[in-house]
């Protein structure tokens, strides 16, 4: 697996960038983190995107997948439940993050996203 690519203005990723989780769900950014190594990668790969910009923000947008964008509607929009029949999983759009995982096995569909970012 790839574990970053970037435009200009956007930084794709799995589920998040490597930095450091501490307690309480909180992220701390770490500045060096494209040169971190495997074992922080693969961690960063399953951290909750959303969670992670509330705290870590990135010196870009991250697009993620990897946790259903109806945590973000749901917790911080307060729009409808994760995953009831009112939950929303269009992407997400929040400071720093967009989550694009519309948790496929459940809804059936997956999210697109266009993204005009110079040359790509």
């Amino acid at each position: 697996m790839l574990d970053y690519w970037e435009t200009e203005h956007y930084i794709f990723t799995h589920g998040w960038i490597p930095c450091v989780e501490e307690r309480g769900g909180q992220f701390s950014y770490i500045g060096n983190w494209r040169e971190a190594d495997e074992t922080a990668w693969k961690k960063a790969r399953w951290y909750n995107g959303m969670m992670a910009a509330k705290t870590a923000r990135a010196d870009k947008t991250v697009v993620c997948g990897h946790w259903h964008a109806s945590f973000g509607h749901s917790n911080f929009e307060h729009k409808g439940t994760e995953l009831g029949e009112d939950a929303d999983f269009t992407p997400y759009h929040g400071k720093g993050v967009i989550a694009i995982d519309a948790c496929t096995a459940h809804t059936g569909f997956v999210n697109c996203l266009v993204i005009d970012d110079g040359d790509v």
